[in-house]
């Protein structure tokens, strides 16, 4: 079940999705905007690096309240990019990764890095808990 729009969702918080299936970035997003969060889109991290990183000063503004980013996709995975996002990017308050193939190493190196690991298909109400926290 989804939570309703006027969960605690105060305000309208930025949400960025990374991920190379073309049909989990738009139902993802077209779910999340459902809930009143304003989201954008990514196929890899390449372009959310190039888009919205390069426009900001290092670690200085925030560009997004939450970015969810799967775990596997070319050139980057979701942990290499949220390593340097945080080394070298704008600031966002929770980052979390989402993947329909966990290995038990993978979710370990998640855990390390204090990154909450969803898995595809999303259960959507621990989602957006997590969002709304």
């Amino acid at each position: 079940m989804i939570a309703s729009k006027e969960s605690n969702n105060k305000g309208s918080k930025t949400v960025i999705i990374l991920d190379d299936n073309e049909v989990i970035r738009a139902v993802l997003k077209r779910l999340l905007e459902a809930q009143g969060f304003s989201v954008r889109t990514f196929a890899c991290a390449a372009e959310f690096l190039e888009d919205t990183c390069a426009q900001l000063a290092p670690c200085s503004q925030a560009c997004a309240d939450v970015l969810l980013s799967d775990l596997a996709m070319p050139g980057k995975t979701g942990i290499e990019l949220i390593q340097e996002i945080r080394e070298n990017c704008c600031l966002i308050d929770k980052m979390g990764l989402i993947s329909g193939c966990w290995t038990e190493d993978m979710r370990e190196r998640a855990d390390s890095l204090e990154l909450p690991a969803f898995d595809k298909p999303a259960d959507l109400d621990r989602l957006l808990s997590w969002m709304n926290v």
